[in-house]
């Protein structure tokens, strides 16, 4: 039970001894047999573990060697760990931050093309909920109309993170509940989005990890191409390119991964993007935050793109991680 003026706390389920016995499993299944470990690996790395497959204690059965080998691989590519697979300074700032692995890469290359505000503010609008929580749908059909010509207003054609800037910008400048309801956005969400900004913006500059700086004079295209660029090196792990829909398919824009599949039905990897984002993207090439499942007609289950952002096919190039042919 949770103190007076505190949110954290105890809670507690019972269950009678007959249903214990016989419906509950013996053990938990741990969360490392079936979730992405690399931020896991990174904060083990961070700790100063030699080897997290030989040196690490788990509590319980230990994941897979390759499971922990592929974690290892993809913190090669993002630069966070060494060709020795020991953590490097970029790791470690990527580890200090406390965000996600992925946003953690894109935040640090920010401050080489001098956007780490703008990342910052995306990163926190992602924490937040991004464009699933931020926008809403009224329920009435003429309302819903109206929502969706006011959120089109915010649409970026670069994408969904650029779309999220752009309504954290437009916030600042009114930042009333009024403003939001006559827009449809969840002022909540954009509360919570302006908190977490200035948490990590504070917390990142206490720690030493990053120093932030306030430029003018920045032209508006040049900020969103370095942007966008900043994203895919944080994000260019998961990275599709635009196709044709599948016979059968739904409307709607349709990518192919380029580096996992999916095993649904047919065992396509061709997905379309998320109803809650940017539908009239302007390239050809983009990389993406996660895939989400939406369920679909009689029990089945459609993988959307969510959190896309478009990119050029040479910033993609420029990891290393892909090739001309593939």
């Amino acid at each position: 039970m949770a103190s007076n003026g505190d949110r954290v706390g105890k809670c507690y389920r019972l269950y009678t001894e007959n249903y214990a016995l016989q419906k509950l499993e013996k053990t938990d299944f741990p969360e490392t047999f079936y979730k992405d470990l690399t931020e896991f690996t990174l904060r083990i790395l961070s700790l100063g573990v030699p080897s997290i497959e030989m040196d690490f204690p788990f509590f319980g059965p230990s994941p897979s060697r390759e499971r922990l080998a592929h974690a290892v691989e993809k913190l090669f590519y993002l630069r966070a760990v060494d060709s020795k697979f020991k953590i490097t300074k970029q790791g470690r700032r990527m580890a200090d931050s406390h965000l996600p692995v992925m946003l953690a890469r894109a935040v640090d290359s920010a401050y080489d093309y001098s956007c780490a505000q703008e990342m910052l503010t995306i990163a926190a609008m992602v924490l937040a909920g991004g464009t699933d929580s931020v926008f809403f749908d009224p329920s009435g059909k003429d309302e819903r109309k109206q929502s969706k010509r006011e959120h089109e207003k915010f649409m970026v054609c670069e994408g969904d993170f650029l779309t999220l800037l752009n309504v954290f910008d437009e916030f600042r400048h009114h930042s009333t509940a009024k403003w939001c309801k006559e827009r449809y956005l969840n002022y909540r969400t954009l509360l919570r989005a302006q908190g977490i900004y200035t948490e990590l913006c504070d917390y990142l500059e206490a720690q030493e990890i990053y120093r932030l700086s306030d430029e003018v004079g920045r032209s508006k295209k040049l900020m969103e191409d370095r942007i966008c660029h900043c994203i895919c090196q944080g994000f260019f792990l998961n990275a599709a390119k635009r196709t044709s829909p599948p016979d059968g398919a739904a409307e709607g824009v349709y990518f192919q991964l380029l580096n996992e599949r999916i095993a649904d039905d047919e065992g396509a990897s061709v997905v379309p993007l998320h109803f809650t984002g940017v539908q009239d993207l302007s390239g050809e090439w983009v990389v993406y935050d996660e895939l989400v499942e939406i369920p679909g007609p009689a029990s089945s289950v459609r993988w959307h793109l969510r959190g896309v952002t478009g990119v050029k096919s040479a910033w993609l190039l420029d990891t290393g991680f892909y090739n001309e042919t593939r």
